[in-house]
């Protein structure tokens, strides 16, 4: 029987026997507690930009966001046959990726924020990719259940960094692989003058485009601001239960890819 509280979403044309429904019936567990007001805000702030999220995305990194997720998704490498999480999945474009690189593996996403997987549902439909809308910080889901983990751009969205490494840590079975995709504050000045730039146009673009009432003009640059440095990063998701395995900087080291194993 579902769970009363816990909100699923499979695409419309996928049959509930379908590869994605069953993955979901197994793993779901009891319904999380409710995520605290501080989150609860940054969720209902995306639900309110989700109309606007693709578009905003695609007009300032030109395509860039697309071909970074996919270079997550191969440095997560699960089994032919494996599972993949799709944390803080928004609007599904990594757990696509995801479905066109690895067609025969198991792929869910998971967000608190329902008008984003709502977004998503269209796109996903007969992708057999399952949709579960949770906390990040409680996943429903049971232990050492994934192969290979990847989050891109939510990391910082979170409003505690080491629970949800930990969870993140709890559903991934030992060997398996997380890849963080997350902005970063490059080392040398001018890339640093170049991230500033590019989101000062962020945030006017998206006060322009974005639902009236919006904070995530303001809310985006913030969180890069309060999000810790690569390296600092790598020290948390060790003291979490990984072994990083390699950091990747692109684009003039604005971006950093982690790549970790669980212990």
């Amino acid at each position: 029987m579902r769970n009363p509280g816990l909100h699923v979403n499979i695409g419309p044309a996928t049959h509930p026997h379908s590869c994605a429904a069953l993955i979901l019936m197994v793993l779901l567990k009891s319904t999380p507690k409710p995520a605290m007001p501080a989150a609860d805000d940054i969720r209902r702030m995306f639900d309110r930009i989700s109309p606007t999220y693709d578009l905003c995305n695609s007009l300032l990194s030109l395509g860039m966001d697309q071909r970074l997720r996919k270079l997550a998704v191969g440095l997560a490498r699960p089994p032919e046959d494996g599972r993949l999480l799709d944390v803080c999945t928004g609007t599904a474009d990594l757990a696509l990726a995801a479905r066109r690189m690895h067609p025969r593996a198991q792929v869910v996403g998971v967000d608190f924020a329902g008008q984003m997987l709502s977004k998503a549902q269209p796109k996903v439909a007969e992708k057999k990719i399952g949709l579960v809308q949770a906390n990040c910080l409680r996943l429903p889901l049971l232990d050492a259940t994934f192969d290979a983990i990847a989050i891109a751009w939510g990391l910082r969205n979170l409003a505690d960094l080491n629970a949800g490494l930990l969870e993140m840590a709890r559903v991934l079975r030992k060997g398996g692989r997380l890849v963080v995709l997350e902005f970063s504050e490059p080392r040398s000045a001018l890339p640093a003058r170049v991230l500033g730039a590019a989101f000062g146009l962020h945030s006017r673009l998206v006060g322009l485009i974005a639902p009236r009432g919006s904070k995530a003009y303001t809310y985006l640059p913030e969180s890069i601001d309060r999000f810790p440095s690569a390296d600092e990063l790598s020290s948390l998701i060790g003291e979490c239960g990984f072994e990083v395995e390699s950091v990747n900087r692109r684009v003039l080291g604005c971006i950093c890819v982690h790549v970790a194993v669980k212990l």
